[in-house]
């Protein structure tokens, strides 16, 4: 899930629409030395065989997040 989709979650279904994300990025980014984008995959299977299980869904997490700042 890129940053994007999370904060499109948090705003189409924590704040049920309420709020828009808005990707604002400058013509000249190359310029300003950031490195490219990038993309990882997380895996949690050794995790699990660990016994480790997600409590929460991505959406239930950011509800108590927020709920909690």
């Amino acid at each position: 899930m890129t940053v994007r989709e999370m904060a499109e979650v948090v705003a189409n279904k924590v704040f049920n629409g309420k709020i828009k994300v808005t990707i604002n990025v400058p013509e000249d980014i190359g310029k300003r030395g950031y490195a490219p984008d990038v993309g990882y995959v997380i895996n949690v299977d050794k995790l699990k065989t660990l016994g480790w299980e997600p409590k929460y869904s991505l959406e239930e997490m950011y509800r108590r997040m927020i709920s909690d700042y």
